[in-house]
């Protein structure tokens, strides 16, 4: 199984959060810098504190949301590490192709019937 749904939505879930902040960054610049007429009724003050709420509220949103999807990564990624570890464990009674315990110690058989399953080769092995 290769958990690709979660993969990509840990990766969406970064992106959404880049992109709240994004906007809510726009919408302070905005909210201080351009003159509509709704927002001229309001001191220069005031329009300076909505923009100061905007940034904080998409930072924490967007903040909270990027920190979830790379969390969801971490574990998708730590899952295949711990598979590929598993993988490589020795394995009580397994009968294998091979005997690479035996291999090593000089042909005597491997105390108590232990063999290796064969894992996927990771590439700092090659």
């Amino acid at each position: 199984m290769s958990y690709r749904f979660s993969r990509v939505w840990g990766r969406g879930s970064a992106i959404v959060g880049l992109g709240l902040i994004g906007i809510a960054f726009v919408l302070a610049v905005s909210a201080v810098l351009i003159g509509l007429e709704d927002t001229e009724r309001f001191p220069i003050d005031v329009r300076a504190t909505a923009a100061l709420i905007v940034m904080l509220a998409g930072l924490i949103l967007g903040g909270t949301m990027i920190v979830a999807g790379q969390l969801i990564c971490v574990l998708v990624d730590q899952r295949d590490l711990l598979h590929g570890i598993l993988a490589r464990l020795p394995v009580k009674g397994d009968p294998g192709p091979s005997d690479p315990i035996a291999a090593a110690i000089g042909g005597k058989p491997a105390p108590d019937g232990v063999t290796i399953r064969s894992g996927p080769r990771l590439e700092h092995d090659a």
